[in-house]
């Protein structure tokens, strides 16, 4: 990548799945030219990069000034579609309105002290002095609501914690658009097939948590910046130019867990052979295990070392080369770089 900035890593690849933080911390690297852990780390204490649960329920990094345009889209339905679960929880408006509030206040207090922002552990504690059970997921999903509507989000950074700061205060004002606008997905469309490309039609609704309708009426407002490829009966999308760019020869990559390359689509068997699935998904449990890529395929998964001179564990699902080992000694070394610069 040419990119040197982490907030222009994030800007084109319009969100990255966020949920282990070190995992997307990295993820940021690999994508940036000559990029350490500290200044990826100096974009969230900046503000230009969050975290926070704009698509699938799932958290996600944006940059500040993308994820109100993304909410904007995807909240509403989010919301209605936890419904069911909420009422079973016992959080209803009232309940949200009433931890907003007292959200807001303590992170006030929280400022006028000098700190930064508060963690998950300490608003809980804030919502049950009032009242507010946090226990069996409930404490989790009023962070949720509180998130999709603009009160809360993930910004600074305090050792291995991200800090929940007021989203007015650190990001400004949400402004609001209508949720249903196609205009306004076609540009966010555009960026996930630059960026995710080639991509079906589906995989971008997954992904936004969008209807396909939606999704399709973006595709058409687009019209020669996207190109069509067919293959094995599905329509593929990519942007125009990169349908006249030659491929990269990639080498070897060593990718964290959930990286965007397999968990940006909903169906992943371009990458991921489903042999080979439960080796990287054990139990299908929705954790996925960093892997090793080569040729554009998952070849195998690795696990970090205990310790700086701790050689990488490394289990191949192909024979693992003399290349490959060369190439995945060459990615430890810069995933150690990485993380100690």
């Amino acid at each position: 990548s040419k990119l040197t900035d982490p907030s222009a890593v994030v800007e084109s690849m319009l969100a990255m799945q966020g949920q282990d933080l070190p995992g997307v911390l990295y993820s940021i690297g690999l994508r940036l030219h000559g990029g350490v852990r500290s200044s990826v780390v100096a974009a969230f204490n900046s503000g230009q990069l969050v975290r926070s649960w704009p698509l699938r329920g799932t958290l996600h990094v944006m940059t500040g000034a993308d994820l109100g345009s993304v909410l904007n889209l995807t909240a509403a339905r989010l919301v209605r579609g936890a419904a069911a679960r909420h009422r079973r929880l016992g959080i209803n408006d009232d309940d949200v309105a009433a931890c907003a509030v007292a959200a807001r206040s303590a992170l006030a207090r929280t400022a006028s002290a000098g700190r930064a922002g508060m963690t998950r552990r300490e608003l809980y504690d804030v919502f049950a002095s009032i009242g507010q059970a946090t226990t069996g997921q409930r404490g989790i999903h009023i962070l949720w609501l509180l998130a999709l509507e603009s009160v809360l989000v993930q910004g600074p950074l305090d050792g291995q914690n991200q800090l929940f700061v007021d989203y007015q205060q650190w990001l400004g004002p949400r402004e609001r658009c209508d949720s249903d606008d196609v205009v306004a997905l076609a540009p966010l469309a555009l960026r996930y097939f630059t960026s995710h490309g080639p991509a079906t039609e589906r995989d971008f609704a997954w992904w936004i948590s969008l209807p396909l309708t939606q999704v399709r009426g973006a595709i058409k407002l687009l019209g020669e910046a996207l190109r069509p490829v067919e293959y094995s009966g599905d329509t593929y999308w990519l942007a125009a130019e990169a349908a006249v760019t030659k491929p990269s020869q990639r080498g070897l990559l060593a990718l964290p867990g959930f990286d965007e390359y397999l968990l940006g689509y909903a169906q992943r068997s371009a990458a991921l052979a489903p042999e080979h699935a439960q080796r990287t998904v054990p139990g299908n449990n929705g954790v996925f295990r960093p892997t090793v890529v080569a040729a554009g395929r998952v070849i195998g998964v690795w696990a970090k070392p205990a310790t700086a001179a701790a050689p990488a564990h490394v289990e191949p699902f192909v024979e693992f080369t003399f290349a490959h080992q060369d190439s995945f000694a060459t990615g430890m070394a810069k995933y150690q770089k990485f993380i100690a610069g």
